[in-house]
């Protein structure tokens, strides 16, 4: 399989988006919840925001965690975990060279 990605790392904080400010019940949940959590919470725009640290932050991290998620079939489900390797860079234009066929 190959992904074509427009980034292979991250910033370790996401912005997470809350509710606006003045849908009071849903924003006083959001405030509550982050801010028990030992979030900061700031306005901005009128929305409730925090930042967040990201469950991922290299995309070779997410695939090889989210790979048992995907409908492979029984015998890649069962291949891929210990035999899968994740070619990126440099690895991946010495392998192009492998396959490159000349007129």
């Amino acid at each position: 399989m190959l992904f074509e990605l427009e980034v292979f790392e991250l910033p370790p904080i996401r912005k997470h988006i809350g509710p606006p400010v003045d849908e009071w019940q849903h924003a006083e949940k959001f405030y509550n919840l982050h801010t028990s959590l030992g979030n900061r919470v700031y306005i901005k725009g009128g929305r409730y925001y925090v930042n967040l640290p990201r469950r991922f932050r290299y995309a070779d991290e997410l695939i090889i965690n989210q790979m048992h998620m995907c409908s492979l079939g029984k015998q890649l489900k069962e291949y891929l975990p210990t035999h899968a390797k994740i070619l990126s860079g440099w690895d991946m234009l010495q392998l192009s060279r492998v396959f490159f066929v000349e007129d």
